[in-house]
C-alpha cells in the first residue's frame, strides 16, 4: 500500500534538551554467549616437516575426515578443505601450521546452524541501541523488552537443546585415526576438554528510574551522570526504532511496497511500548498506523517528516 502526500516544509531538527520523563527506557539489556566451532578446531605446527611430507600428510588427513563425515553424514558429503597456513620467518624458513576440526562436519555444521539462529533471535526480539566500536570489532548493544523476555529464553534454552545432538558427536567420536596418523609424522592432537558448552544469557536490567530517584539527594552528581546514561540510553532506542520505520514510511510515501503494512506497524508500536517509550508509540506510531487507512490524520505532512517532528517534539 503506498499514501500519496504533499509536500511540507521540514519540521525542526530534535533539539539536544532532555527527553520527557514519558520516555524512560525499560527492559533489560542483552548478551548472548554462543559456542563456537572454533572450540573444536585445533592447530598443529608441522614446520619440521618437508615440504613433501607435509603435502603427503594433508591428503592422508582429507582422506580420513572425509570417511569420518561419510559416517556421520545425512545428506551429501562435500570434501574437506584443510586450512594450511604460513609465515614467513626468515628467507630460507618457514612456518606450517594445520588448522583442522578432528571431529565430523555434521558437528560443526550444527553448531554453526544454532548460533546463526540464536543470532536472528536476539535481531528479532531485541533493538540495537548502541554500537561500540573497537580497532579491530563492533559490538552491539542490545535491548530486550521486559515482556518479551520470558519468551527469548524460552527460545534460546530450545535452540541450546539442539546442541545436544554436537555434544554428542564430540563426546563419543574416536580420535584414534587421527592420532596415528600424526603419531607417524612424529605429530600429536593438542591436549584439550573438547566439549560444546552452553548457550548462555546475560540480562541485565535497565530501568533507571528509581536510582535517580534514590540519588536525588544522596549525590546530585551521581544522579547527573545516571540521567545522562538513561538520555542516552532513550536516544539510542528512539533512533533504532526510527531506523526500522524507515521502510514503512517510504512505503507510504510510495517509493517502495511492504505487504501487511498496518501489520508491521503494529509490530514496531509493540516493541517501543514494551521498552517504555509509550509517548513515542502512542504520538508518532499510533498516528501511522491509522494513516493507513485515513493519510488525511497526518495533517497534509508526509509520513517521513511527521515522523521527524514528532520526535522532535518528544525531545523539546
Amino acid at each position: 500500500m503506498s499514501v500519496s502526500l504533499p509536500v511540507s516544509p521540514t519540521p525542526p531538527a530534535p533539539t539536544s534538551q532532555a527527553p520527557r520523563g514519558a520516555l524512560t527506557l525499560r527492559g533489560f539489556m542483552v548478551s548472548l554467549h554462543c559456542p563456537s566451532e572454533e572450540l573444536l578446531t585445533v592447530t598443529i605446527d608441522c614446520s619440521e616437516l618437508p615440504p613433501a611430507t607435509y603435502l603427503q600428510l594433508v591428503q592422508q588427513l582429507q582422506d580420513i575426515l572425509s570417511e569420518v563425515d561419510e559416517r556421520y553424514a545425512m545428506d551429501e558429503v562435500r570434501g574437506r578443505s584443510l586450512r594450511a597456513r604460513y609465515r614467513r620467518v626468515s628467507i630460507d624458513q618457514r612456518l606450517r601450521h594445520l588448522k583442522f576440526s578432528p571431529f565430523p562436519s555434521r558437528a560443526l555444521n550444527k553448531i554453526k546452524y544454532v548460533r546463526a539462529k540464536a543470532y536472528d533471535l536476539l535481531h528479532d526480539y531485541c533493538l540495537v541501541i548502541q554500537s561500540v566500536e573497537s580497532l579491530y570489532y563492533r559490538d552491539n548493544v542490545y535491548v530486550l523488552p521486559e515482556d518479551e523476555a520470558e519468551v527469548f529464553v524460552g527460545l534460546v534454552e530450545r535452540l541450546d537443546r539442539e546442541l545436544d545432538e554436537a555434544r554428542r558427536i564430540v563426546a563419543e567420536h574416536d580420535l584414534s585415526d587421527i592420532e596415528l596418523l600424526l603419531s607417524r609424522y612424529g605429530l600429536e592432537l593438542p591436549r584439550r576438554d573438547f566439549r560444546v558448552p552452553p548457550i548462555r544469557i546475560d540480562l541485565l536490567p535497565v530501568d533507571l528510574t528509581y536510582a535517580i530517584e534514590e540519588w536525588g539527594e544522596r549525590s546530585p552528581r551521581v544522579r547527573q551522570l545516571l540521567v545522562e546514561r538513561q538520555e542516552e540510553l532513550v536516544r539510542g532506542a528512539v533512533e533504532a526504532l526510527k531506523r526500522r520505520l524507515e521502510p514503512v514510511l517510504r512505503a507510504m510515501e510510495g517509493e517502495m511496497t511492504i505487504a501487511k503494512l498496518e501489520e508491521r506497524l503494529k509490530e514496531i508500536k509493540k516493541l517501543a511500548e514494551g521498552l517504555g517509550l509509550k509517548a513515542l508509540a502512542e504520538t508518532v506510531i499510533e498516528p501511522l498506523i491509522v494513516a493507513t487507512k485515513d493519510p488525511s490524520v497526518l495533517g497534509g505532512v508526509k509520513p517521513t517528516a511527521f515522523v521527524r517532528g514528532r520526535i522532535a517534539s518528544l525531545f523539546a
